[in-house]
């Protein structure tokens, strides 16, 4: 696929996705630097803390001006994808042809820059308070972690999967290096975040490049270098052998793990997308009508697939006294999806992903994630080219790859006895 060319603005690389199909615009500046331990927990904790800048040092000015902006919406989120992690900071404003309002559009670019090129790192009493809120903030969601029993299992499964991979860190860092964090730390990983970590601005929406280009030319000059895309390497994942643990938990949980076979081309990735379709996803897979509805094993079941790190893995909630028989049932219906497909399941599985492709285009901020994606990944395609490569995959193709699955072991998390 032919990728679409970054444009140079002011020292940073923007792509634009112009269309009027909706009323909102957004805007997102993407930062991405190594998955590294050293970097992990500053970088989440940056993404915190911005929102609070020079201009509108408090949470309450900060929403207030984002009123005052039609309603305005700006966040920054932390994300893992192969052996990067990845900031997001992203803007959604109403198109300004809708508002009575001339100043509009150039007020929203300006409090972006304030945002992104003015935070907040006065260090006094206030701002100490508040950074040692989102630390505390931050340290909080890995509790959370601890009160899921789901969130819980699948922890100690990654851990052990990426046990000799940086991907072992959870996406939002390392609880133990909050304590000792500074100010001044978060200071620093901001500055390295503008110039040293690859960059992109995608913008989506009603709006023209000149206008991209007024707004920019305001910003501080920038030596951004443009976000290469990652490279498929084999994933060498640690198996979890047959674990088994307690917890206060009122219902087990069952994991499986499997290891799929790296992608190397378009049709690998249409081919892989189906199987998993048809193993884990809605109420047409394998797992949910054979584990949950017939043999009635399941409350609920669920698979995720990570395409950069060659995962696949199915997480079911049961009873503890079925706890055996749902993990053999579920280890079933890979090895029969090795042997056989049924066509009828396959169409069921081309019409569900076909569906959900063409969902994702109806919302703005999907489509402008969906533009970073086909600069980062490789093997990406448009919504033609998963239509033309859907139609050529036939049950065989399915059976050939469940085959190259690798069944890497399993995690039971049972009800403590007292």
């Amino acid at each position: 696929m032919t990728k679409q060319i970054p444009i140079l603005i002011n020292g940073y690389p923007v792509l634009l996705q112009q269309t009027t199909q909706f009323n909102q615009i957004t805007v997102t500046w993407h930062f991405k630097a190594p998955l590294e331990r050293e970097t992990l927990t500053k970088r989440s904790l940056l993404a915190n803390w911005l929102g609070l800048s020079l201009k509108y040092s408090t949470l309450s000015a900060f929403q207030q001006r984002l009123s005052y902006l039609y309603g305005a919406a700006l966040d920054a989120t932390v994300e893992k994808s192969g052996n990067c992690h990845l900031i997001h900071c992203t803007l959604t404003y109403a198109n300004p042809s809708l508002i009575a309002d001339e100043t509009f559009e150039e007020d929203v670019w300006c409090f972006l820059q304030d945002t992104l090129f003015q935070p907040l790192f006065t260090e006094n009493e206030r701002t100490t308070a508040l950074f040692e809120r989102e630390k505390e903030t931050l340290s909080n969601r890995f509790e959370m972690i601890k009160e899921d029993p789901g969130d819980l299992a699948l922890e100690q499964v990654l851990q052990t999967a990426f046990e000799n991979d940086t991907y072992r860190y959870h996406t939002i860092g390392v609880k133990e290096d909050i304590a000792d964090l500074t100010l001044t730390d978060i200071a620093e990983t901001h500055r390295e975040m503008l110039t040293i970590d690859e960059q992109l601005i995608t913008v989506t929406g009603d709006v023209s490049l000149p206008m991209i280009t007024k707004h920019l030319m305001k910003f501080p000059h920038g030596q951004a270098k443009t976000v290469r895309p990652l490279t498929f390497s084999d994933s060498k994942l640690t198996p979890l052998g047959e674990q088994k643990q307690t917890h206060d938990v009122s219902q087990a949980k069952v994991i499986i793990m499997y290891q799929v076979p790296r992608i190397c081309s378009q049709r690998d990735r249409v081919r892989l997308q189906l199987g998993y379709y048809i193993w884990a996803v809605d109420s047409h897979s394998r797992l949910f009508n054979e584990v949950r509805e017939k043999a009635q094993l399941a409350y609920d079941i669920y698979g995720s697939l990570n395409v950069t790190k060659q995962l696949a893995y199915a997480v079911a909630g049961v009873d503890d006294d079925a706890v055996e028989q749902a993990l053999e049932t579920m280890k079933l219906q890979q090895r029969q999806m090795a042997e056989n497909i049924q066509l009828s399941e396959l169409e069921l599985a081309k019409t569900a992903l076909w569906h959900d492709l063409q969902l994702e285009l109806d919302d703005v901020e999907s489509v402008n994630d969906i533009a970073f994606s086909r600069q980062l990944l490789p093997y990406t395609m448009t919504l033609a080219q998963w239509q033309a490569e859907l139609g050529t995959i036939t049950p065989a193709d399915i059976t050939n790859l469940m085959n190259q699955w690798q069944y890497k072991g399993s995690f039971c998390l049972t009800k403590k006895e007292y």
